[in-house]
């Protein structure tokens, strides 16, 4: 999975991959060639340290013809996304 936080990973059991610094496009490219799967998008890194990713909190199903909105995690002002990467 993709994700800034690795104990998130640990806990799932799940192998933890870095998100490279790209284009939203070019990440679900990068994860489909690294065999990634999940993708989980925070408000906790969008938008100071990766603001092209922005969009993903605010309506992630635009991008629905490469990512499918698993969940959505809204705790006060900060949300969560949970996305899987499609084939």
């Amino acid at each position: 999975m993709f994700d800034r936080m690795p104990p998130r990973a640990f806990f799932s059991g799940a192998w933890r991959a870095v998100v490279p610094y790209d284009s939203i496009e070019r990440v679900v490219e990068f994860g489909r060639m690294r065999g990634v799967h999940y993708w989980i998008v925070s408000w906790d890194y969008v938008p100071r340290m990766r603001p092209q990713f922005e969009p993903l909190l605010q309506d992630p199903d635009q991008y629905a013809h490469i990512l499918r909105t698993i969940a959505v995690y809204d705790d006060e002002d900060r949300r969560t996304v949970l996305l899987e990467i499609l084939p």
